[in-house]
């Protein structure tokens, strides 16, 4: 049966995609739609990912395996896709208890251990069948929360229930917390994680930072197969001590980093926020970086110089290719975009490494 399901796989992953660029970037939406407008907060220094499964399997023939995930590095370390990349997707759609078609994409906030895994289904109904699925897979109301449910108690470890191919328990055998809010399950080690997403006062999409990258990824070419976003902290110029982020109180630590943006710097202004994308367009992959400003004025600048930076930090992989988006009342969206070559994105990853390494010229705009 469940093979069976993989057969239509393909299909359904490309009309899912269709879809996407009818449009524009529909699943990178409904993920944003459950994030938070916290990701781009100042005091936020976590890195937000996503990817779109339903453009990877279509890039590899229909399927989700283990060549497929040489692409969709943002969101390593989630364990609905360490799972799915070590067992591949029969054997991980009988662990999950759910067909992987019905999957359109993931998403991850956090850090562990209070990391959430989103799971972004088709439709509220293939959500809603998985979510009731869960009882037969051990799954029970955890305590007092309302519409959670959980396989164990928080933090719990049972090594004679590991299994690598089943995202619910994986090579540790750990416990499981799940919630469903329509057409997306939230999913994280602990309950408490869920606090900041089920709290939050706005969504990311909703917010003017969140409405002006979207609409500077959606002017490029192209459906985005995976993206980190996050907030202007990982660009701060040097006139700001980063332990103060780490030490200080919530309030000293915003004040320091409003003090920070908006003084005197040799570059332009530091944005509001960031994503970093992999498109896939037309004449194959793109790397875009989106940097959210008030104006377009400033935005055209800090597009200038983050090409520059580009350049500088990245002469071998490809030159960028600076550009502004308006978007209105939302505020402007600086963009560069490098061209990639082949089945990988070389340039994207190579930003990666640059943000993980805490060393990505072009999003510290206002330094040089």
């Amino acid at each position: 049966m469940m093979r069976h399901g993989l057969t239509v796989a393909a299909a359904l992953m490309c009309g899912q995609s269709a879809l996407a660029q009818e449009s524009g970037d529909a699943s990178l939406r409904a993920a944003l739609t459950v994030l938070p407008a916290e990701v781009f907060a100042p005091t936020h220094s976590d890195l937000t990912s996503f990817l779109d499964l339903s453009l990877l399997a279509e890039l590899h023939s229909g399927r989700l395996d283990r060549p497929a995930f040489q692409r969709g590095q943002a969101v390593s370390g989630l364990r609905p896709v360490d799972a799915l990349a070590m067992a591949g997707p029969e054997e991980w759609s009988m662990a999950a208890g759910t067909d992987i078609a019905n999957l359109r994409f993931v998403a991850g906030y956090g850090q562990p251990p209070n990391q959430v895994a989103i799971w972004g289904f088709s439709d509220e109904a293939a959500a809603s069948d998985a979510f009731a699925g869960l009882t037969e897979r051990g799954f029970s109301p955890f305590g007092t929360l309302p519409g959670v449910v959980a396989n164990g108690e928080p933090g719990q470890m049972d090594m004679s229930a590991r299994n690598p191919a089943d995202p619910w328990r994986g090579m540790l055998g750990k416990s499981s917390f799940v919630t469903q809010r329509g057409a997306i399950f939230l999913h994280a080690d602990l309950p408490d994680a869920f606090a900041p997403i089920l709290g939050a006062a706005s969504s990311a999409e909703a917010s003017p930072t969140g409405a002006a990258l979207l609409a500077g990824l959606e002017a490029q070419e192209g459906v985005t197969v995976q993206a980190m976003l996050f907030g202007p902290s990982l660009g701060l110029h040097s006139g700001i001590d980063p332990s103060v982020l780490m030490t200080a109180t919530p309030d000293k630590a915003i004040a320091a980093i409003e003090e920070a943006m908006t003084a005197p710097v040799p570059g332009v202004p530091l944005y509001s926020g960031a994503i970093l994308a992999d498109l896939q367009g037309a004449g194959g992959p793109v790397m875009v970086l989106a940097l959210a400003y008030s104006d377009c004025a400033t935005a055209e600048a800090a597009a200038a110089q983050a090409a520059a930076l580009w350049s500088e930090s990245a002469p071998d992989i490809g030159a960028a290719v600076p550009s502004h988006v308006d978007a209105g009342a939302s505020g402007c969206a600086a963009v560069i975009s490098v061209a990639g070559d082949g089945e990988v994105n070389a340039p994207f990853d190579r930003a990666v490494r640059g943000i993980f390494q805490r060393d990505l010229l072009p999003i510290r705009v206002s330094m040089e």
